[in-house]
């Protein structure tokens, strides 16, 4: 019969305590993984989604057979602005991919890196789409003003009159 070996048994404790101790650890980084590609996963689609609106939007004015004025001093700078937030944003994700990239936690097969970079891909995708229908707005309201005979100035006076104007 063997004798019980009471050092033995500690090791095995303390060995089964530092493997579920670890488990654990690899249990939350692999719910932070999913979280992660989760999260860039949803908003990635929510960029797909406003970028398709405007692309329809475009579309719809680009096919509208007599062009109407649009409220441009209020839609342009709303644009502007969205594009301006894309593009800090974008230098913040790349940030993120890369730290992700250098994460020596994280393997290829976690699929973090991907998920980065195809939100990367829906911003830049977003802030395309949001150029194009800023400028299908400006063109149709280009389109839309009514046409004017042009006066031809001739004299200093007639000139420095229509400048002082603007």
């Amino acid at each position: 019969m063997s004798s019980f070996n009471s050092q033995a048994f500690v090791s095995v404790l303390y060995n089964t305590e530092l493997i579920g101790a670890g488990a654990a650890r690899s249990l939350e980084l692999l719910r932070d993984i999913d979280g992660t590609i989760s999260a860039l996963s949803h908003h990635a689609e929510l960029m797909g989604n406003a970028a398709a609106s405007f692309e329809e939007t475009a579309k719809k004015i680009a096919n509208c057979s007599e062009a109407t004025a649009i409220a441009e001093e209020t839609l342009i700078p709303v644009l502007e602005n969205l594009q301006d937030a894309l593009k800090a944003a974008h230098l913040v994700m790349i940030r993120k991919r890369d730290a992700a990239i250098q994460d020596p936690r994280l393997n290829e097969d976690d699929g973090v890196v991907e998920a980065y970079e195809r939100f990367l891909g829906a911003m830049c995708h977003l802030n395309e789409t949001t150029e194009k229908l800023r400028w299908f707005v400006m063109e149709n309201n280009a389109d839309a003003e009514d046409s004017h005979t042009p006066e031809i100035l001739s004299d200093n006076k007639a000139i420095d009159d229509f400048l002082d104007s603007l």
